[in-house]
């Protein structure tokens, strides 16, 4: 009788590229799982930036209000100011009193803007960023600027505006123009006032004026007060920011007389302007364009008073100190618990808070 077994299988060894390919299979599985963690828990914290997508987590912001916080505490040292922290902006501390003067560009890139700051008495530095014109004075990364020519071509500008910036003695002041725009204004009219025959309204300057309820207009402005932050700045001063009155009643643009309407849509904006740039620390200004004697409870402008006296870390206004105190009275407001800006043609005391907005040097 013939006995038969069964050969026993034997089962060949995995070569080494074999096994490195089932590492690698091993590796991208665990990442593929990993990343999907990562956005279940954290997508609220991914943000779009001007320079691509970032992370805020908050413990980074922190540091970031931290960093800003601790040049302006600075700034105050060297000039013995006091800081003071409004309600409703718990990390941005303020100078106070104020004593600001606008540099010209060649006074900011030449290194002499901290010599001009103390040869005026002043504490803190304002510089244009956004002209009246819409253009730029920074080099923008931002495509609707650099499509429409806005950016600046300057070569170095930015790298002068951080090394200003990261002076401590220095509390500097970025100028930004809103609404009127000839540079955008002249590629995109559709984005302009427009005047009831369907064409852009210009203004007694021959200016184009972006719509503030566009959009379009919002962000483009929202994003260039990041880049700025980004620069380095400790606090950006809107002007130009409310809807145009200049010109007969007949040829203001279209939808004008819906005041209610305008002063919705300048709210909305500047409290979209004050989340983005608080949550880098900066703080936020407002000119007021009505003028002080201008008793209309709905001014043309849309910038109602009594509206943005909350929406702004300082409010800048012309007219003096006592003046503008008058004024407020007269209206049954309060200014106490809001740091209110005159602009002056001139430096003032050391006691009060002044801003001088027309440049104080070409040189």
């Amino acid at each position: 009788m013939s006995i038969y077994r069964q050969k026993p299988s034997y089962s060949t060894r995995p070569s080494a590229w074999q096994r490195v390919a089932k590492l690698l299979l091993i590796l991208l599985f665990l990442a593929g799982l990993a990343s999907a963690l990562f956005l279940f828990f954290f997508r609220g914290y991914v943000v779009n930036t001007p320079s691509g997508p970032r992370l805020e987590l908050p413990f980074l912001l922190k540091t970031q209000s931290s960093t800003a916080a601790g040049k302006q505490e600075a700034a105050s040292a060297v000039f013995g100011a006091n800081t003071i922290t409004l309600p409703d902006a718990e990390t941005t501390p303020l100078l106070s009193p104020l004593h600001a003067i606008r540099l010209s560009e060649d006074s900011m890139r030449n290194g002499k803007a901290e010599e001009e700051m103390k040869r005026a008495g002043a504490n803190a530095v304002m510089v244009e960023m956004r002209g009246a014109d819409g253009s730029l004075h920074y080099i923008s990364k931002l495509k609707t600027a650099i499509d429409s020519g806005a950016s600046s071509a300057s070569p170095g500008i930015n790298e002068d505006i951080q090394t200003m910036n990261r002076n401590p003695a220095l509390y500097t002041i970025a100028l930004v123009s809103c609404f009127s725009d000839s540079y955008l204004g002249n590629v995109q009219p559709e984005l302009c006032l427009q005047r009831e025959a369907g064409v852009p309204w210009r203004d007694q300057q021959n200016m184009t004026w972006l719509s503030p309820s566009k959009d379009v207009t919002q962000t483009y402005l929202l994003d260039i007060c990041r880049e700025l932050a980004d620069l380095g700045f400790d606090e950006i001063l809107f002007t130009n920011c409310a809807y145009p009155t200049q010109g007969a009643r007949s040829q203001q643009f279209e939808g004008s007389d819906s005041v209610e309407t305008l002063s919705l849509t300048l709210n909305d904006f500047y409290q979209e302007a004050r989340r983005a740039l608080k949550e880098k620390g900066v703080s936020l200004s407002l000119r007021w364009e009505e003028s002080p004697e201008n008793e209309a409870k709905k001014p043309l402008s849309g910038q109602s008073l009594e509206d943005i006296l909350p929406l702004a870390d300082r409010v800048f206004l012309d007219g003096s100190g006592d003046h503008v105190r008058e004024v407020f009275s007269s209206r049954g407001l309060s200014s106490s618990n809001l740091s209110l800006i005159p602009i002056q043609s001139e430096p003032g005391s050391a006691s009060s808070s002044w801003a001088v907005l027309s440049e104080t040097s070409k040189s």
